[in-house]
């Protein structure tokens, strides 16, 4: 295992608008050299925002650091040189924030934010095809309390409604379609029946994250997917996944997390994986306090120059 986990090779891929794009690498091996000291945190949640990483590149050169302007894309790529298995992204989206260049004298600190997927939230509401005409009171002061008045005809638009004993599911396929907001996977734990109809009375993506959570679902970004998930569904283990022990990655003891207002769960701390995601199935061996197959919930991948691990939370069963 202590082979596997070394000299392990980090590259930043900023695409410019033509599709060309410029890569800084970090091989953190003496036998190819160091190119670029990079570093970063990268969180992953089923809390249904963008997740914002933090990445940082050391002592690079004002023409590189000038390459870098916001709202351009950026993918972060990792892996360990003996894994056989080639870069793996943990993550793309754009640049949200630069901080300004800091130097102490000997090293120069270059920090950015990306912003993962699109921002969804920002989507304006949408409205039904029909349209309805109402009269609008116009009015002119004449002075001497005197007044014109006059009604004019105007089309509004109208919401979008369902009717009685629709479920979530049709509402969400539909706010999706007509928003544009990509869903890639949908398994809602239950599907709520609206006796009484439903109107939409706010934005799109605030609509289907309120509809899922009445669903006692979850909707995450899954790298720059969105996903709506059962957390309680039953795992196939049948399925490809992670196997996690003492012996192949796993860190420390795992922490036990019982909050009185949320469902507990476990706290794990490994060499930094990159299948290690929301949504993403392990299982846990060789550790006395837990073991069995759980579904990852959310985390954080971390890299300095000294350590590459991933901090990772699983529903308990």
């Amino acid at each position: 295992m202590s082979d596997y986990y070394f000299n392990r090779k980090v590259k930043v891929v900023l695409y410019e608008k033509d599709g060309s794009s410029y890569t800084f690498e970090n091989a953190n091996d003496p036998a190819h050299g160091k190119f670029f000291n990079i570093q970063f945190q990268i969180p992953f949640s089923d809390d249904g925002n963008p997740p914002i990483s933090t990445i940082t590149i050391m002592n690079l050169s004002k023409e590189h650091r000038n390459l870098f302007k916001t709202k351009m894309t950026v993918a972060v790529f990792f892996c360990y040189e003996k894994a056989n298995t080639g870069y793996q992204k943990l993550t793309e989206g754009s640049i949200k924030h630069i901080t300004p260049y800091t130097t102490d004298g000997v090293d120069g600190t270059f920090t950015f934010t990306v912003q993962a997927g699109k921002d969804y939230s920002s989507i304006k509401k949408v409205y039904s095809s029909a349209s309805k005409v109402v009269s609008k009171k116009n009015s002119i002061d004449l002075g001497k309390n005197k007044k014109l008045e006059w009604t004019t005809k105007q089309k509004a638009h109208v919401d979008i409604s369902f009717p009685k004993g629709v479920k979530a599911s049709r509402i969400i396929k539909r706010l999706a379609l007509d928003a544009n907001i990509p869903i890639a996977k949908m398994k809602l734990k239950t599907d709520k029946v609206f006796k009484k109809g439903y109107t939409v009375s706010g934005k799109p993506y605030a609509t289907i994250k309120s509809l899922v959570s009445q669903c006692k679902s979850k909707i995450y970004y899954h790298v720059n997917d969105i996903v709506i998930d059962d957390p309680d569904a039953k795992i196939d283990k049948t399925k490809s996944h992670l196997y996690l022990s003492p012996h192949s990655g796993l860190l420390g003891h795992p922490t036990l997390n019982d909050d009185e207002d949320s469902k507990p769960t476990w706290t794990f701390t490994s060499f930094l994986i990159a299948g290690i995601d929301t949504g993403n199935i392990v299982t846990i061996g060789g550790i006395p306090e837990v073991t069995g197959t759980f579904k990852v919930k959310s985390g954080e991948f971390s890299l300095d120059e000294s350590t590459a691990q991933v901090t990772f939370e699983v529903y308990a069963k």
